[in-house]
């Protein structure tokens, strides 16, 4: 793994949500920090099985995952870089977490509520992934 490669689970109150945030982190050690974690085993089985993840990855610098069926989440993002063109990747990630999680919450037509998610997620994910905050 890269010197900047870190995983964690990012909560995303007050919604009883939460995501999984990757960065340079290849999918055998996903899975890995999954098991260890002892997240539910139907996450697991959807990172272990679902190829669409990891192909998409490779062509980008980040994905945004979602099933629905298992109400679980995932960013992945590669190549860390504390630049803005690394920042705006991350906000357009967010942004779909944002626009899945506004589904399931009934927030869809509250854009300021989602503002403010919006503006939590990336002050915490960013925090966290600049090592200013403990996960």
């Amino acid at each position: 793994m890269k010197k900047n490669s870190l995983i964690f689970i990012q909560p995303i109150d007050p919604y009883r949500e939460d995501v999984v945030v990757a960065c340079d982190i290849p999918q055998n050690e996903i899975i890995k920090w999954l098991k260890k974690q002892k997240v539910r085993r139907n996450l697991i089985d959807w990172v272990e099985t679902d190829r669409s993840i990891f192909e998409v990855l490779e062509k980008n610098e980040a994905v945004f995952c979602w099933n629905e069926k298992i109400r679980g989440s995932m960013i992945i993002l590669k190549n860390y870089q504390d630049n803005w063109k690394f920042w705006e990747t991350l906000m357009h990630e967010i942004y779909h977490l944002i626009f899945n999680i506004s589904k399931i919450t009934m927030l869809s037509d509250e854009t300021e509520a989602q503002a403010y998610l919006f503006e939590y997620l990336f002050h915490s994910i960013r925090r966290k992934l600049q090592k200013i905050d403990k996960i």
